[in-house]
């Protein structure tokens, strides 16, 4: 399928009251499911539990895509990495106006139009709501500078 995908989101999925099955959150992590969003220094990894890192964001605004690997060199390791953490130890996450921030790295709606995954360092990816991914250095379009607030398990 080339083109936007329509047929993979959420949205028709009903938003349950504060309790989230299979959402879990620890130290510099978002777990949803078998999957996890995680910040180690100067990147953030979205890894699974089967052992692979599918994609590695790094401060700079650069990122890497089915190959990324840790300083061994290997996918899995790296992946191996993120399940080390326990989920009862939380921190280094924190929420705002249509944001997560995930150790020092941002993911939000930047304008109801553009969605942003950003660092102070650099910006890795902008996406319009058209499915288009715009070209990094766009620099406008970030959440940075809005206010945040810690997490706090309740």
């Amino acid at each position: 399928m080339t083109g936007p995908r329509t047929n993979l989101g959420a949205w028709k999925r009903e938003a349950k009251g504060l309790e989230a099955p299979g959402v879990t959150f620890g130290d510099r992590f978002l777990e949803l499911g078998q999957w996890r969003l995680w910040a180690e220094g100067q990147r953030l990894i979205l890894s699974h539990q089967a052992g692979t890192s599918v994609k590695v964001y790094q401060s700079d605004g650069s990122s890497a895509g089915r190959r990324c690997c840790n300083a061994s060199g290997s996918p899995g390791a790296l992946a191996a990495t993120a399940f080390a953490r326990p989920a009862s130890k939380m921190g280094g996450v924190a929420f705002g106006d249509r944001f997560l921030q995930i150790g020092h790295f941002r993911l939000g709606d930047v304008d109801g139009a553009h969605f942003a995954i950003s660092h102070p360092d650099g910006l890795s990816e902008v996406h319009h709501s058209d499915g288009t991914l715009l070209p990094s250095g766009t620099s406008s379009l970030t959440t940075l500078g809005r206010r945040l607030e810690e997490c706090q398990p309740l």
